[in-house]
């Protein structure tokens, strides 16, 4: 995760019970903070090098799989086509306005066989295949009439809804 997306996670002070990430091992990435936040030093590290020198370091460890969280870090991940699944998490509230959750990415990227997974705070994972698509159709915006807020929703063969709010 980045710098924002930790601000954000500590902003809620968690217990043990609502953390939404288990036991998976959380490192964020951010060349700006040079510790976890004091309420995430137990479950969050922090690395503050090139992202490519991590990869390569995680891998050497015998890392598999790595969960991608934050905006910017999530783009980057999918311009390189290095993401094979794609978890938003919705937290249970309505946002007036506030930024693109996905940005800018070259390409369309279909995500498919959803997951849903609901927790004690009712926070929900929702898990996706990803697919990267060669064809470039057109994004189109399309209103919410419950909350009046404009979603981004890739224009695929069939449209699919991209996440409401992540943290």
């Amino acid at each position: 995760m980045g710098r924002v997306c930790m601000e954000k996670l500590a902003s809620f002070n968690l217990n043990p019970e609502q953390w939404p990430y288990g036991k998976i091992r959380i490192i964020a990435i951010s060349n700006s903070v040079k510790q976890a936040l004091e309420n995430l030093k137990k479950n969050v590290e922090l690395n503050s090098g090139d992202i490519s020198n991590l990869i390569i370091d995680l891998e050497k460890s015998g890392l598999k799989h790595a969960y991608i969280v934050g905006g910017a870090n999530i783009i980057s991940f999918l311009k390189t086509k290095l993401i094979n699944n794609k978890t938003i998490t919705q937290v249970p509230i309505l946002l007036g306005s506030g930024k693109s959750l996905f940005g800018n990415i070259p390409q369309h990227v279909k995500l498919s066989n959803a997951h849903a997974t609901a927790f004690a705070n009712d926070f929900i994972h929702i898990r996706f295949e990803v697919s990267y698509l060669k064809l470039r159709l057109p994004v189109t915006h399309l209103q919410n009439t419950h909350s009046g807020q404009f979603h981004k929703v890739l224009g695929t063969l069939k449209k699919i809804e991209l996440g409401l709010f992540s943290i």
